[in-house]
This record gives C-alpha cells, sequence and structure tokens, in this order.
C-alpha cells in the first residue's frame, strides 16, 4: 500500500500528464522489487523503463533471469543497463547483452560512466551489441569520473549536428564548470 500511495501522490494518469515514461533505477540484485511499481504505473498509461544498477560482475543465469523474469512481467518497455561504478569493460558489454537478448525482446539502453575510461568504448560496443538507447552528458559532466561524452560520442557516431552549434554549447558548460569550481556566479 505504501508504493500504491507513493505512485497516486506523485503521479497522475498519463493523459494528463506531459511526461510520457518513467525510468525506475534500482539495484541489478534487487529488481524484483519494483514488479508492483512498474504494474502500477502501466495501469497509469506511462511507459515504463527499469534502469538495472550495478551491472558488473553478475553470472551468465543472473542476466537470464532478470531478463526472463522482467519479460514475464509485461510492464517493463525498456531496460536500462548502467555501469554505476564504471568498471565494466567492452568486453563485458558484449557478455551481458547477449545473455539478455534470448529472453529480453523489447529496447535496452545503457548508461556509462568513466571512472576506468571505458564510458565512449562501452557506449559504442553497446550499440554494435543492439542497444539503441545510449545515455551521455555535454563534456561527460556526471557524479565521480563522468560519462560518456556527448560531443566525442556523437563524432564516433559520424552525428550529423552542427559544429557550430556543439562549440557554442561545449563553451557555455566550459564557463559553468569553470564557473562552480570556483565558486562564482554565472554570467
Amino acid at each position: 500500500t505504501d508504493q500504491i500511495s507513493l505512485i497516486d501522490k506523485n503521479f497522475t494518469d498519463r493523459s494528463l500528464s506531459k511526461i510520457s515514461m518513467v525510468r525506475i533505477a534500482i539495484n541489478f540484485d534487487n529488481f524484483k522489487e519494483t514488479k508492483v511499481l512498474t504494474e502500477l504505473l502501466k495501469k497509469k498509461g506511462y511507459k515504463v523503463g527499469l534502469n538495472l544498477m550495478q551491472v558488473h560482475g553478475k553470472g551468465i543465469k543472473d542476466y537470464e533471469e532478470a531478463a526472463f523474469v522482467t519479460s514475464n512481467w509485461s510492464t517493463v518497455d525498456l531496460i536500462y543497463l548502467a555501469d554505476s561504478l564504471g568498471v565494466l569493460e567492452p568486453k563485458d558489454i558484449n557478455k551481458i547483452v547477449k545473455n539478455f537478448k534470448p529472453y529480453w525482446k523489447n529496447r535496452m539502453g545503457i548508461h556509462t560512466h568513466n571512472n576506468r575510461g571505458y564510458a565512449l568504448k562501452n557506449s559504442i560496443k553497446a550499440i554494435e551489441a543492439g542497444i539503441t538507447w545510449v545515455d551521455s552528458t555535454v563534456c561527460g559532466m556526471g557524479r565521480g569520473a563522468g560519462n560518456a561524452q556527448t560531443e566525442n560520442l556523437l563524432l564516433e557516431l559520424g552525428g550529423k549536428y552542427k559544429t557550430k552549434h556543439m562549440i557554442k554549447l561545449l563553451n557555455k558548460f566550459e564557463k559553468l564548470k569553470y564557473n562552480f569550481l570556483n565558486n562564482q556566479k554565472p554570467s
């Protein structure tokens, strides 16, 4: 009943909301605890993403079970793999995705951290493995060592964006970062 009141308090029906998808983040080992939340959000009309944090270091059976169980709920539209601690290597991405695919037929996404310098490589490897949603941030800004850099990911993918717009955006972010690090008000 706590989960029901939490959802009712914070989410209106999708038809009345500007939000179309809700992504639930939970530690990989506890993913089954989200079943009721996914059901409640789905009943309200939302698309539901399940963000599995700390996906590293699991066995093949763990990945297969997560994919199979979640698939059988029929309430999750997207599974997101989160390299929360930035410890995955590109070879790990292939292993994880390969073990999800026989059981999970919906969309998949990835969220990488750059603790070991693999955020960009892991994001590209995930795309090559069939993942269609990839998180990135301008200048790689994010917790700890940061995330995959949007500007580098676009370059690697041969993105069709206007360089001058990206340069302006990067300059603004660099200024914000400088001001933040030096406790100055933005100008």
